[in-house]
């Protein structure tokens, strides 16, 4: 129940911002709720706080070579991008990143 009224004060702490001071604090979010996506990916962990499906055994692996996680690139800055409006934060794939973890899942898993 308490968690309600929270939720209650900030809608409207936030309904009296106006658009350009909404905007300009979910620009100041954007970059914390992306270092924890960092952090959950890096973890290897789904939103939901599950692990992720193991992968699928490799048949071969070179010796002397490193093998970094699964989506290591793609968690970095370059990939991960802000979106930020008055109302909303998004951060996330572009839709050719999309593809590229789908071609990443499709063979590792």
């Amino acid at each position: 129940m308490a968690e309600l009224r929270w939720d209650s004060e900030l809608h409207s702490l936030l309904a009296k911002l106006k658009p350009a001071e909404r905007h300009k604090l979910a620009r100041q979010i954007a970059p914390e709720l992306r270092r924890s996506q960092q952090q959950r990916i890096a973890a290897q962990l789904n939103p939901d706080g599950t692990p992720y499906a193991p992968r699928k055994p490799q048949l071969y692996q070179r010796k002397g070579t490193l093998r970094h996680g699964l989506f290591a690139k793609l968690r970095t800055a370059k990939y991960l991008k802000i979106e930020t409006s008055p109302d909303k934060v998004m951060v996330g794939l572009t839709d050719q990143d999309e593809q590229l973890v789908e071609l990443l899942i499709r063979r590792h898993l």
